[in-house]
């Protein structure tokens, strides 16, 4: 029934309560796992502030982070986001993280390695070529994750997620 279970991750805590969800349903049924994270490219400050207190990053990677979501005060940005302002180690650093703590939490509920992606692109489109050519029976993925101002102006990546999907998409709120 579901064989195969797709869990995209950005680091978000939407995606964390997606992550606890989608293995929660693979141990149940005895499902395949497939973790992607499609490398980030544009965040907003707030966010990168979050992201880096949320996972375990080097130090290095923290500092950027930080640097980025506080640029001194009399810089003015010319962009709201700050994809550029971050290194791609950086990035990597992130999807490393993210990657990991998947694992981790596979492994603690005895469940096999999930087979782990990282994917530079559009992540709506990534996440929906894997599931297509992986033939996955469920998406689990954050309602939410990075980026919510822009998400409202073009279309989460959830909703594309959910309108493009051959399969079953499984979207998960944040508890309150």
């Amino acid at each position: 029934m579901l064989d195969r279970i797709l869990i995209a991750a950005d680091g978000s805590s939407h995606s964390q309560h997606a992550l606890d969800l989608g293995l929660d349903i693979a141990s149940r049924y005895g499902s395949r796992l497939i973790l992607l994270h499609v490398l980030l490219d544009s965040r907003e400050p707030a966010e990168l502030d979050a992201l880096s207190r949320r996972l375990p990053l080097p130090d290095a990677a923290r500092a950027e982070l930080e640097a980025a979501a506080h640029p001194d005060k009399g810089r003015k940005m010319a962009s709201a986001y700050l994809g550029s302002a971050v290194s791609d180690e950086t990035l990597q650093a992130i999807a490393e993280a993210v990657v990991e703590r998947g694992k981790a939490e596979a492994a603690r509920l005895g469940l096999a390695e999930p087979d782990c992606r990282v994917l530079a692109g559009n992540p709506a489109r990534r996440i929906l070529e894997t599931a297509e050519g992986e033939d996955v029976d469920l998406i689990v993925m954050g309602t939410r994750g990075f980026g919510e101002w822009s998400g409202a102006l073009v279309g989460s990546v959830s909703n594309k997620v959910s309108h493009g999907a051959h399969c079953a998409c499984l979207t998960v709120k944040r508890p309150a």
